[in-house]
Protein backbone atom coordinates (compact mmCIF):
# COMPACT_ATOMS: atom_id res chain seq x y z
CA UNK A 1 0.00 0.00 0.00
CA UNK A 2 0.82 3.44 -0.69
CA UNK A 3 -0.34 6.69 0.23
CA UNK A 4 -1.91 9.50 -1.63
CA UNK A 5 1.20 11.92 -1.16
CA UNK A 6 3.91 12.36 1.61
CA UNK A 7 1.90 14.31 3.83
CA UNK A 8 -0.72 11.82 4.05
CA UNK A 9 -0.40 9.76 7.67
CA UNK A 10 -3.73 8.53 7.70
CA UNK A 11 -5.79 7.09 5.15
CA UNK A 12 -8.64 5.32 5.49
CA UNK A 13 -11.16 4.31 2.96
CA UNK A 14 -13.08 1.85 5.20
CA UNK A 15 -13.63 -0.36 2.48
CA UNK A 16 -14.00 -4.14 2.78
CA UNK A 17 -16.55 -7.17 3.19
CA UNK A 18 -19.72 -6.10 5.40
CA UNK A 19 -18.65 -6.96 9.05
CA UNK A 20 -15.25 -7.18 8.73
CA UNK A 21 -13.08 -5.71 11.46
CA UNK A 22 -10.05 -5.25 9.33
CA UNK A 23 -9.41 -1.83 8.85
CA UNK A 24 -6.80 -0.71 6.37
CA UNK A 25 -4.66 2.01 6.25
CA UNK A 26 -3.12 3.37 2.95
CA UNK A 27 -0.13 4.49 5.44
CA UNK A 28 0.47 1.06 6.83
CA UNK A 29 -0.44 2.00 10.14
CA UNK A 30 -2.44 -0.86 11.84
CA UNK A 31 -5.75 -0.43 13.49
CA UNK A 32 -7.69 -2.31 16.05
CA UNK A 33 -11.31 -2.32 16.23
CA UNK A 34 -12.78 -2.68 19.48
CA UNK A 35 -16.50 -3.11 21.09
CA UNK A 36 -18.60 -3.67 17.51
CA UNK A 37 -16.41 -1.55 15.28
CA UNK A 38 -16.98 -2.69 11.82
CA UNK A 39 -17.02 -2.32 8.00
CA UNK A 40 -20.64 -1.91 6.84
CA UNK A 41 -22.03 -2.02 3.21
CA UNK A 42 -25.51 -0.26 4.51
CA UNK A 43 -24.07 3.08 3.72
CA UNK A 44 -21.25 4.42 1.88
CA UNK A 45 -19.77 7.19 -0.10
CA UNK A 46 -17.13 5.60 -2.01
CA UNK A 47 -16.21 1.58 -2.17
CA UNK A 48 -19.28 0.24 -1.50
CA UNK A 49 -18.62 0.19 2.33
CA UNK A 50 -17.58 2.45 5.08
CA UNK A 51 -16.74 2.71 9.12
CA UNK A 52 -19.89 1.48 11.52
CA UNK A 53 -19.85 2.58 15.29
CA UNK A 54 -22.60 1.58 17.29
CA UNK A 55 -22.25 4.03 19.74
CA UNK A 56 -21.82 1.75 22.52
CA UNK A 57 -17.98 1.19 23.24
CA UNK A 58 -16.95 1.02 19.70
CA UNK A 59 -13.61 2.74 18.22
CA UNK A 60 -10.58 2.02 16.25
CA UNK A 61 -7.28 2.41 17.37
CA UNK A 62 -3.67 2.78 16.38
CA UNK A 63 -0.43 2.75 18.40
CA UNK A 64 1.44 6.31 18.78
CA UNK A 65 3.41 7.54 16.00
CA UNK A 66 5.55 10.86 15.51
CA UNK A 67 3.33 11.18 12.27
CA UNK A 68 0.29 11.84 14.84
CA UNK A 69 2.77 15.15 16.40
CA UNK A 70 1.04 19.01 15.17
CA UNK A 71 3.41 21.33 16.67
CA UNK A 72 3.13 24.43 14.87
CA UNK A 73 2.70 22.43 11.29
CA UNK A 74 -0.13 23.36 9.01
CA UNK A 75 -2.20 20.45 8.76
CA UNK A 76 -5.20 18.94 7.58
CA UNK A 77 -8.14 16.44 8.78
CA UNK A 78 -11.22 15.55 6.17
CA UNK A 79 -13.55 12.88 6.15
CA UNK A 80 -17.33 12.10 5.41
CA UNK A 81 -19.37 11.20 8.22
CA UNK A 82 -23.17 10.36 8.15
CA UNK A 83 -24.63 9.37 11.80
CA UNK A 84 -27.15 6.75 12.88
CA UNK A 85 -28.41 9.30 15.37
CA UNK A 86 -27.23 12.72 16.06
CA UNK A 87 -25.76 13.87 19.28
CA UNK A 88 -27.86 14.97 22.18
CA UNK A 89 -26.24 16.06 25.19
CA UNK A 90 -23.01 14.55 24.73
CA UNK A 91 -20.46 14.78 21.96
CA UNK A 92 -19.65 11.86 19.65
CA UNK A 93 -15.53 12.31 19.49
CA UNK A 94 -14.14 11.25 15.99
CA UNK A 95 -10.48 11.86 16.69
CA UNK A 96 -8.72 11.50 20.24
CA UNK A 97 -5.23 11.23 21.05
CA UNK A 98 -4.42 12.31 24.72
CA UNK A 99 -0.72 12.49 27.18
CA UNK A 100 -0.85 9.34 29.09
CA UNK A 101 0.42 10.43 32.14
CA UNK A 102 -2.44 12.81 32.15
CA UNK A 103 -5.48 12.22 30.25
CA UNK A 104 -6.85 15.35 31.05
CA UNK A 105 -4.12 16.77 28.31
CA UNK A 106 -5.91 16.04 24.81
CA UNK A 107 -6.48 16.90 21.65
CA UNK A 108 -9.50 16.17 19.58
CA UNK A 109 -12.31 16.22 17.28
CA UNK A 110 -16.33 16.23 18.74
CA UNK A 111 -19.17 16.54 17.20
CA UNK A 112 -21.61 18.06 19.53
CA UNK A 113 -24.95 19.80 19.88
CA UNK A 114 -26.27 22.46 21.72
CA UNK A 115 -30.21 24.00 21.18
CA UNK A 116 -30.68 21.14 18.64
CA UNK A 117 -27.96 22.80 16.56
CA UNK A 118 -25.01 20.74 15.51
CA UNK A 119 -20.78 21.73 15.16
CA UNK A 120 -17.68 19.73 14.85
CA UNK A 121 -14.67 21.39 16.79
CA UNK A 122 -10.90 20.74 16.72
CA UNK A 123 -9.81 21.59 20.40
CA UNK A 124 -6.68 20.96 22.10
CA UNK A 125 -6.99 21.31 26.23
CA UNK A 126 -3.61 20.83 28.31
CA UNK A 127 -3.49 21.39 32.50
CA UNK A 128 -7.05 21.86 32.45
CA UNK A 129 -7.12 24.61 29.76
CA UNK A 130 -8.07 25.39 26.42
CA UNK A 131 -4.36 25.85 24.51
CA UNK A 132 -6.51 25.79 21.28
CA UNK A 133 -10.08 25.81 20.03
CA UNK A 134 -12.26 26.48 17.22
CA UNK A 135 -14.83 28.72 17.33
CA UNK A 136 -18.26 27.77 17.20
CA UNK A 137 -20.35 27.57 13.69
CA UNK A 138 -23.88 25.76 14.55
CA UNK A 139 -25.23 23.84 11.75
CA UNK A 140 -27.98 21.87 10.88
CA UNK A 141 -26.98 18.89 10.02
CA UNK A 142 -29.58 15.78 8.97
CA UNK A 143 -29.58 12.19 10.05
CA UNK A 144 -28.57 9.60 8.12
CA UNK A 145 -27.08 12.24 5.39
CA UNK A 146 -23.61 12.19 4.41
CA UNK A 147 -21.11 15.48 4.75
CA UNK A 148 -17.85 16.51 3.91
CA UNK A 149 -15.82 18.32 7.25
CA UNK A 150 -12.45 19.78 6.72
CA UNK A 151 -10.39 21.48 9.35
CA UNK A 152 -7.32 23.34 7.72
CA UNK A 153 -4.18 25.14 9.32
CA UNK A 154 -2.66 27.33 7.40
CA UNK A 155 0.17 29.57 9.34
CA UNK A 156 -1.54 31.23 11.56
CA UNK A 157 -5.28 30.31 11.08
CA UNK A 158 -7.53 27.39 11.14
CA UNK A 159 -10.39 26.95 8.42
CA UNK A 160 -13.55 24.82 9.23
CA UNK A 161 -15.11 23.27 6.18
CA UNK A 162 -18.25 21.74 5.57
CA UNK A 163 -19.27 20.60 2.45
CA UNK A 164 -16.55 22.79 0.86
CA UNK A 165 -17.73 25.66 1.91
CA UNK A 166 -15.73 28.07 4.98
CA UNK A 167 -17.80 28.37 7.98
CA UNK A 168 -15.15 29.61 10.60
CA UNK A 169 -11.57 30.70 10.58
CA UNK A 170 -10.09 30.89 13.78
CA UNK A 171 -6.48 32.42 14.51
CA UNK A 172 -3.98 30.08 16.04
CA UNK A 173 -0.65 30.78 17.15
CA UNK A 174 -0.41 27.16 19.46
CA UNK A 175 2.16 24.95 18.71
CA UNK A 176 0.40 22.02 19.62
CA UNK A 177 1.73 19.76 22.62
CA UNK A 178 3.21 16.03 21.20
CA UNK A 179 0.51 13.87 22.73
CA UNK A 180 2.04 9.76 22.85
CA UNK A 181 -0.96 7.83 23.54
CA UNK A 182 -2.66 5.16 20.89
CA UNK A 183 -4.68 7.62 18.19
CA UNK A 184 -8.73 7.04 18.51
CA UNK A 185 -11.03 7.45 16.26
CA UNK A 186 -14.63 6.89 16.84
CA UNK A 187 -14.65 7.54 21.06
CA UNK A 188 -12.04 8.90 23.37
CA UNK A 189 -9.40 6.98 25.94
CA UNK A 190 -12.40 6.71 28.70
CA UNK A 191 -14.77 5.23 26.13
CA UNK A 192 -17.25 7.95 27.06
CA UNK A 193 -17.92 9.74 24.08
CA UNK A 194 -18.90 7.18 21.26
CA UNK A 195 -19.74 8.24 17.91
CA UNK A 196 -22.99 6.78 16.70
CA UNK A 197 -22.91 6.05 12.70
CA UNK A 198 -20.82 5.87 9.99
CA UNK A 199 -17.47 7.18 9.11
CA UNK A 200 -15.83 7.28 4.94
CA UNK A 201 -12.48 8.27 3.43
CA UNK A 202 -11.39 9.62 6.73
CA UNK A 203 -7.73 11.26 6.04
CA UNK A 204 -5.16 13.23 7.82
CA UNK A 205 -2.40 15.16 6.43
CA UNK A 206 0.28 16.39 8.49
CA UNK A 207 2.95 19.36 7.05
CA UNK A 208 -0.09 20.70 4.09
CA UNK A 209 -3.22 23.09 4.46
CA UNK A 210 -5.50 21.11 1.78
CA UNK A 211 -7.47 24.23 1.71
CA UNK A 212 -8.20 27.86 2.56
CA UNK A 213 -10.96 29.17 0.59
CA UNK A 214 -14.33 27.31 -0.44
CA UNK A 215 -13.84 23.92 -2.90
CA UNK A 216 -15.61 21.23 -3.89
CA UNK A 217 -15.16 18.05 -2.20
CA UNK A 218 -13.46 15.25 -3.91
CA UNK A 219 -15.55 13.23 -5.78
CA UNK A 220 -13.60 9.89 -6.06
CA UNK A 221 -11.96 7.95 -3.54
CA UNK A 222 -7.94 9.72 -3.02
CA UNK A 223 -6.31 7.68 -5.86
CA UNK A 224 -2.82 6.82 -6.65
CA UNK A 225 -1.15 7.83 -9.85
CA UNK A 226 2.23 6.43 -10.40
CA UNK A 227 4.80 7.88 -8.17
CA UNK A 228 2.52 7.98 -5.47
CA UNK A 229 1.07 11.26 -6.83
CA UNK A 230 -3.03 12.00 -6.04
CA UNK A 231 -5.00 12.78 -8.57
CA UNK A 232 -7.38 14.60 -6.77
CA UNK A 233 -4.44 16.19 -4.60
CA UNK A 234 -3.50 17.92 -7.57
CA UNK A 235 -6.47 18.90 -8.73
CA UNK A 236 -7.53 20.41 -5.32
CA UNK A 237 -4.09 22.92 -6.42
CA UNK A 238 -5.64 23.11 -9.82
CA UNK A 239 -2.70 20.87 -11.84
CA UNK A 240 -5.54 18.86 -13.01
Amino acid sequence: MAVDDIYTKVLLHFDGANGSTTFADESGKVWTAAGNAKISTSRSVFGGASGYFDGNGDYISTPANADFGLGSNNFTFDFRFNTAALPTATPYQIYHIYNPSDPNDYFRITMWQSGGSYTFQLQEVINGSNSFSTNLNYESFSNATWYHIAFCRSGSNVYYFVNGVLKTTTACSTTFTYLTSSLFIGNDSGNGAPYYGYLDEFRFSNGIARWTSDFTPPTQPYPLLPGGVSAVYLSDFGFM
